[in-house]
């Protein structure tokens, strides 16, 4: 499968490509939830190509959850999930692989298995490697009187992904928002649906009401915004400018933002295979071409 050679390609684990391949039973079988490797050509909905993910859910929603990854750039990788029906908006839950597989056991033992402790539930602990981990502490988190999520798991106090923090100031990732707050020094390596407030770069400023009744914005536009974030700028002009000067990074975080159909994103994947030898790049731009890129019907905003 070309999904698989791809993530053995960039040297991902076995166990994490094993969850890949729908081989750990994460997923219950009455969830709204998919391995996307399972999935039909046109199941899932096109999805910017800077996540590649492991499952997805086909409820009104569209959510993706996978792996975040920018080729072209020098953004580490990390993982998240994706939201279709908020403009892909995209928030960065693991920093690396046990955060991530933590977080899949933890959710999945406290929502759909009521904290019992299932065979399901063992099969998966041992298949992520972690068997070090007991469920009654699980079940301690999850008993507080607060509202608990694996973001109070002692795994995410250091190296904490941008989804499990209320300040920027302990943060040392490459994610550039969450819902509360945006990283200034990550904009310059960020895609628009990495944004949760688009306000932060430019938009919908001109839609406050009369001016007596303005107040101060609650999030407050960013004194220098790239190009390809910018609200005005023609997106696909941008991209043949940024081919055209090298600036390949650019060019893909262009072609991850408004202004493209699925067709017209593939195009450009293809085309910056030109300027790459990487061969996890190439079969990545080759899978996911065949999976969307020949839909024109659909643009991403």
């Amino acid at each position: 499968m070309k999904l698989v050679e791809i993530l053995k390609e960039l040297k991902l684990s076995k166990e994490l490509i094993s969850l890949f391949k729908g081989e750990i039973p994460i997923i219950d079988k009455f969830s709204m939830f998919k391995f996307y490797i399972n999935d039909t050509k046109t199941d899932s909905l096109p999805y910017p190509p800077f996540l590649i993910p492991f499952m997805y859910s086909y409820d009104a929603d569209h959510y993706h959850m996978g792996l975040i990854k920018h080729w072209f750039s020098d953004r580490e990788l990390s993982y998240g999930d994706m939201t279709d029906a908020t403009e892909f908006e995209t928030t960065e839950i693991a920093k690396n692989e046990r955060q991530l597989f933590t977080k899949l056991l933890f959710d999945e033992f406290v929502n759909n298995e009521d904290c019992v402790v299932t065979d399901r539930i063992i099969q998966c602990q041992e298949l992520m490697g972690l068997s070090d981990l007991g469920f009654e502490f699980f079940k301690k988190i999850n008993n507080r009187d607060t509202d608990s999520t694996s973001c109070d798991l002692p795994i995410f106090r250091e190296n904490s992904p941008l989804n499990c923090l209320n300040f920027t100031d302990s943060y040392e990732g490459d994610f550039p928002s969450n819902n509360k707050f945006i990283v200034p020094r990550n904009i310059d390596s960020a895609s628009y649906f990495e944004i949760s407030h688009k306000e932060w770069i430019g938009y919908y400023v001109g839609k406050r009401g009369f001016s007596f009744f303005k107040k101060e914005p609650k999030f407050k536009v960013l004194d220098n915004i790239p190009d390809w974030l910018k609200p005005e700028t023609n997106k696909q002009e941008l991209f043949e400018k940024y081919i055209g000067s090298g600036e390949l990074d650019k060019a893909w975080f262009t072609i991850n933002g408004p202004g493209f159909n699925p067709k017209e994103v593939g195009e450009r994947l293809q085309r910056l295979k030109e300027f790459s030898k990487e061969k996890a790049y190439h079969l990545w731009a080759d899978f996911w071409c065949e999976r969307y890129g020949y839909m024109d019907s659909f643009i991403f905003i």
